[in-house]
């Protein structure tokens, strides 16, 4: 499955002295790119399967190191648990009957900009 999605996070510094830790938290929606299942040499689309949305939470930490007065770079580990159903049915098995969630568990890498308006 394939989702494309968009969160919305809140961050909380644990240490008052020390900003380069964080802890965050938050929503996010997915939109249904793509999905398919492979068996064999056969791929197959199974879009119809599952629903075109997908919500749930996050949650992980942060750290993030200073490169300059304006660029950092950050790392972290974030548990991303969607909240509903995803599959929607098929002809054999009804939705009800099967119960689908997505849960995984993400490193990230980044980099960030500050400036000041």
């Amino acid at each position: 499955l394939e989702y494309f999605d968009v969160a919305l996070m809140a961050r909380y510094y644990p240490f008052r002295k020390n900003r380069n830790h964080s802890i965050t938290a938050g929503l996010y929606n997915g939109f249904l790119k793509n999905a398919s299942q492979k068996t064999g040499q056969q791929t197959q689309n199974i879009a119809s399967e599952y629903t075109d949305t997908d919500f749930g939470v996050i949650a992980g930490y942060e750290y993030r190191a200073p490169l300059s007065e304006h660029i950092t770079l950050g790392t972290g580990i974030f548990l991303r648990s969607g909240l509903k159903n995803v599959f929607s049915g098929n002809e054999m098995i009804s939705s009800n009957l099967n119960q689908s969630y997505n849960t995984s568990f993400n490193f990230s890498l980044s980099v960030g900009y500050t400036f000041s308006l």
